[in-house]
């Protein structure tokens, strides 16, 4: 008989059942993460109010992050610590540097343990001003801007400023994916080049110089694949160059491109119902390849995301699985049904109560099960012995099913993509179009 939680109803493992605890280790982080935060203990761990109440708020700063109760209790132990030893050195919270944290000796391992949810959460509350890579970013940027031309580097400049404020209403506005500064740098390296190559090629000493024929060239000397995202970036810096008067005409012409075939072509309906049948076919006898393939066919994970799964991840109650990087996997019933298969296979593995993640198999020379993820290529081999198709296929021919029944928006709100990616698979104005003609129509 299988025995399960008496908190949650989550089926124990080899270990615990042995060790006669009642509760898996979810639910024992979770009460212990509540002893911590609780009144009496914040009162003997700090001495001032403002330490207790930053560590409460970055408790609800963890939860919004929707992670397991092990990572919140370590990320927690170790910020106690932190604020313990803050409100030794500082008066206020607002004393607390950028510099302190990086160099004080006493919490330098623990800061490195949580910068990555600490020091957003130190922004949030508006006592640091700005990520540490953020400021290299920016600082790199602006280097670059100060190296161009001066009757050049004005437009630029403007440009970067105008993006930064862009980046900065998606994030208050809580944007799932903010404009990166990665791409705002790439951009200006991109009009870096052609300021080079005017220099090189034409006396142009500023912009209101530049004619139509310089930049088609320029356009022409760029490759295939980089051309039309080039243009597109051009026209968008010549409407700006234009609207705050820096020239009089944009010397690039707005007319629709050829746009490139797509690297993976969309299957035809009744390939994509063979693969759905292989699918369920192979559910009894490779349950584990059957469950990647569904992760992938129906849910657009890629074979990094699903081999980075870690059991803690799983919610068989909620039939959900919490994927880094874009919003949960919200499982069907026949998915249920593969992972459960998988599970009973999965008990069978040598040692398996010491493996975290989802899926096992055996890694390097020796062929040993290892607690790591395994390797892309395997899991790329099992989907394709089901299906005939790779994993990538697959996820492609998700977004493509999606985007064509309900607009390239829910890849960005149900699956993670950024606007970029999610335009790849349909355009929002074409979606939009033939909304209001249905709309129009059935008036």
């Amino acid at each position: 008989m299988q025995k399960i939680c008496e908190f949650c109803g989550k089926e124990l493992i080899r270990s615990e059942i042995k060790e006669s605890r009642k509760k898996c280790i979810s639910c024992r982080q979770a009460e212990q993460i509540t002893r911590l935060l609780a009144p009496d203990s914040l009162a003997i761990v700090y001495e001032k109010d403002w330490s207790a109440k930053l560590l409460l708020l970055y408790n609800k700063f963890l939860e919004k992050r929707d992670l397991s109760p092990i990572t919140k209790r370590r990320n927690i132990l170790h910020v106690i610590k932190i604020l313990s030893i803050a409100e030794k050195r500082f008066l206020m919270p607002g004393n607390i540097t950028l510099d302190w944290l990086n160099k004080d000796p006493d919490i330098v391992t623990d800061v490195e343990a949580v910068k990555a949810s600490f020091f957003p959460f130190l922004v949030e509350e508006r006592i640091l001003q700005s990520l540490p890579k953020e400021e290299i970013k920016i600082g790199q940027i602006k280097k670059l801007i100060q190296s161009m031309p001066e009757s050049f580097s004005r437009l630029i400049e403007i440009y970067f400023n105008e993006m930064l404020s862009l980046r900065e209403k998606q994030i208050n506005m809580g944007a799932l994916r903010p404009l990166q500064l990665r791409s705002i740098q790439s951009d200006i390296q991109s009009f870096n080049r052609l300021i080079n190559w005017i220099k090189q090629h034409y006396n142009i000493s500023s912009w209101d110089q530049l004619q139509e024929i310089h930049v088609q060239e320029y356009l022409l000397s760029l490759r295939l694949s980089v051309r039309q995202q080039a243009n597109k970036n051009l026209l968008i810096l010549f409407n700006l160059a234009r609207k705050k008067r820096i020239i009089t005409h944009v010397p690039i012409f707005d007319t629709p491109i050829r746009e490139l075939p797509p690297s993976t072509l969309a299957l035809s309906f009744e390939e994509l119902k063979k693969i759905a049948k292989l699918i369920k076919e192979n559910a009894l006898s490779k349950p584990l390849a059957s469950l990647l393939s569904s992760l992938c066919f129906y849910h657009g994970l890629s074979t990094s995301q699903m081999s980075k799964i870690k059991l803690t991840d799983v919610d068989i109650n909620h039939k959900k699985i919490m994927v880094v990087g874009r919003p949960p996997v919200f499982m069907s019933d026949d998915d249920l049904e593969l992972l459960q298969q998988y599970l009973v296979e999965r008990s069978n593995t040598k040692s398996i109560e010491t493996k975290t993640y989802l899926v096992v198999g055996k890694i390097g020379v020796r062929g040993l099960y290892e607690d790591k993820p395994v390797k892309t290529g395997w899991i790329t081999e099992l989907v394709k012995f089901v299906t005939g198709h790779t994993p990538r296929t697959l996820r492609m021919n998700c977004f493509y099913s999606f985007a064509a029944n309900y607009g390239p928006q829910i890849l960005i709100e149900g699956f993670g993509l950024s606007i970029t990616n999610a335009k790849r698979f349909g355009k929002f104005e074409d979606y939009l179009l033939e909304q209001e003609i249905k709309n129009q129509r059935s008036l």
